[in-house]
């Protein structure tokens, strides 16, 4: 990631890793069942990555 891209950049993804936990635990997703959280999880952790790319805009 580039200098200029990086201050804050881990406030971005705790609080998107933070917001779906609190769904899951606490929230209207809570009791979803594993088959659908797991893949809510590495889409939410494939979104980030895409975000944090040096191609991304």
């Amino acid at each position: 990631m580039s200098p200029e891209r990086r201050p804050g950049a881990e406030f971005l993804v705790w609080s998107c890793v933070h917001g779906l936990a609190v769904l899951l635990i606490d929230g209207p997703l809570r009791g979803l069942p594993d088959e659908l959280a797991d893949p809510a999880v590495h889409d939410l952790i494939d979104l980030i990555e895409k975000g944090l790319r040096p191609d991304a805009k």
